[in-house]
């Protein structure tokens, strides 16, 4: 640090040439930073989901959950394994070590069970689930609008999502709290007996059918053809004319025949209302390189637009917003910074009555941030609450400093400096005291020494 200052020193034009220019490239770059509200963090953990529908917890654990966790014996930067077996579904939580990598691991997961996945039960698809921060929401909106519930869910997936998602910065705008379109089969008891088929073979039955099935190649005239077996139904009539064959050679029964086959809504779960009218949710998530607050400030300069667009009286309403927390954050960290800086400039103005102290202390605190403020920048970090409370600790602490150093280094003019760096070096020889306290203290005692003699 000592030659640091005598370089400094000595070149006092290259120093504030320096300052000028490192300014002006924090006035270009500053603005640009990213603002979110957390920082960008990946846990070290993911999660596998297996649906099982019907299977008690001993089937489950047995054939869906042990094979999954044999599987996974042996995975590079694995620590722990906890698993959950319910009726009807399985959940295996993988702990990692930290500075695993997330993406890496996840795909050697989803390897593993791809290798398992011919000993699972049939319709048994494991998915993998990896969390981090920026899967939290920028921007939660509720919309409501007049009519029927699934018909605006419709149109908001086709009108407003797209417009949302042609944001820069966004990853997915996804809509929730729509209920999901579902096929109820409700056999007929007595019809079913009468014609002999087993109503508990229908379930089996049922995902059998529509299903298509390659069989092989037909080459004909020099081309080979694709030749596969069964069609997906397509509407709830298609379900309805299927044909069941029941057991003992009696005649195929048409399944509309013996049960009542329609479309409907899944059971309502929850109900959420915004300003006493029934309502759904767009969540909207931006990219690991996104701005969290530019972000959601273009998608709600979009809403008078949207809402336009959507008609049937749709009013959209932030209910979620990073934006107001991240600005808050940054105003308070401006308004302590700038306290700070009047402060220390009043005080070593007012107790030193040094014009060139206080015109150091007004420069180094504002380009200290602004070095600070670049530095993230460079290495590629967001303004968020955590870098936003160190900066604000940091502010203190330069504040302090120049203080102290202005304090420490402010001797009398007429003092002459040959004693004063003499003294100075005597006192730097001995332990305990800060640098800047020693400083003070030679400083002091040359002052005693001048007016003994």
């Amino acid at each position: 640090m000592s030659r640091l200052a005598r370089l400094s020193l000595g070149n006092r034009g290259l120093v504030a040439l320096i300052a000028i220019i490192v300014t002006g490239f924090g006035v270009l770059t500053i603005p640009s930073l990213k603002q979110q509200l957390f920082p960008s963090l990946d846990f070290p953990a993911a999660f596998i989901v297996a649906n099982y529908p019907g299977a008690a917890p001993a089937i489950v654990e047995r054939q869906v959950t042990e094979p999954i966790e044999t599987s996974l014996s042996g995975l590079d930067g694995l620590e722990k394994t906890t698993s959950t077996s319910r009726e009807g579904a399985a959940t295996v939580q993988l702990q990692f070590a930290f500075g695993t990598n997330l993406d890496s691991a996840v795909t050697k997961v989803q390897s593993a069970i791809g290798r398992i996945s011919a000993q699972l039960p049939t319709g048994v698809t494991p998915t993998v689930l990896a969390g981090s921060t920026d899967d939290f929401p920028v921007l939660v909106l509720a919309a409501s609008g007049d009519g029927d519930q699934q018909a605006f869910a419709d149109k908001l997936r086709s009108v407003a999502v797209p417009r949302i998602q042609g944001v820069s910065g966004v990853r997915e705008a996804t809509v929730t709290g729509a209920r999901a379109k579902q096929i109820v089969v409700s056999p007929n008891l007595a019809k079913a007996a009468a014609s002999g088929l087993d109503v508990s073979a229908l379930p089996t039955a049922l995902r059998a059918a529509g299903v298509a099935l390659p069989v092989g190649t037909l080459t004909d005239s020099g081309r080979s053809l694709n030749v596969q077996v069964g069609t997906p139904f397509g509407t709830v009539d298609d379900l309805s004319n299927l044909y069941l064959t029941p057991p003992g050679g009696r005649a195929p029964v048409r399944l509309g025949d013996v049960a009542s086959v329609s479309e409907q809504l899944t059971d309502v779960t929850s109900i959420t209302r915004t300003n006493g009218k029934p309502s759904l949710g767009i969540s909207v998530t931006a990219t690991p390189d996104g701005n969290a607050v530019a972000v959601s400030n273009e998608i709600k300069d979009l809403i008078p637009q949207l809402q336009a667009d959507l008609g049937s009286n749709a009013a959209l309403t932030p209910i979620f917003d990073q934006a107001p927390f991240v600005e808050k954050s940054v105003e308070g960290l401006t308004t302590e910074g700038l306290l700070g800086l009047v402060m220390a400039v009043l005080v070593i103005l007012f107790f030193l009555l040094s014009v060139r102290s206080t015109l150091v202390t007004a420069v180094s605190i504002p380009l200290s941030v602004i070095v600070a403020l670049i530095s993230l920048r460079v290495f590629d970090y967001s303004l968020n609450v955590l870098t936003l409370g160190a900066l604000t600790i940091a502010i203190g602490r330069v504040v302090d400093r120049s203080m102290q150093m202005c304090g420490g280094l402010g001797v009398s003019d007429d003092l002459p400096l040959a004693r004063y760096a003499r003294e100075v070096r005597a006192f730097r020889i001995y332990d305990g005291p800060s640098e800047t306290h020693r400083w003070s203290i030679a400083r002091r005692a040359a002052r005693r020494r001048q007016r003994d003699s």
